[in-house]
């Protein structure tokens, strides 16, 4: 049957048996059912104050980033791909000057991979087969 504590400050009768009727309440210790709140030590309120100073720095650091990045990365993406852009213009002329193939097919394939990012597999495969059959001739 166990014993029959009284957390709630109410009366519980015993239930039968030797030891419901011998055992007594439990005992906890003075930390484990009410938390005390210790102040926090000179070194580790030197801590504190450092984690917080660094999280600031970063994240003042992050935002100039971001704000200089924005420009730069739309400069980068716009000189990428005009830099495939010419690489396939020139294979791509290579190969009609070699094998007579429809240069406007070519030319719209090469567009249509660099213009779209999401392309840039395409792109990468594009220029490959370009080269395979340069190769081949």
């Amino acid at each position: 049957m166990g014993r029959k504590a009284k957390f709630d400050d109410t009366i519980v009768p015993s239930g039968r048996g030797r030891k419901a009727k011998k055992q007594g309440d439990p005992t906890f210790p003075k930390g484990i059912l009410v938390k005390e709140e210790k102040e926090l030590s000179h070194r580790q309120r030197q801590r504190a104050r450092k984690r917080l100073l660094k999280k600031q720095n970063l994240n003042k650091k992050l935002t100039k980033l971001e704000k200089t990045k924005g420009k730069k990365e739309i400069e980068d993406t716009l000189t990428e791909d005009y830099e495939k852009c010419t690489t396939c213009y020139k294979l791509i002329e290579k190969i009609n000057n070699l094998a007579n193939i429809q240069r406007m097919t070519s030319m719209e394939a090469c567009l249509l991979a660099c213009t779209d990012k999401t392309k840039d597999d395409h792109h990468e495969q594009f220029v490959q087969i370009s080269l395979n059959q340069y190769q081949s001739l």
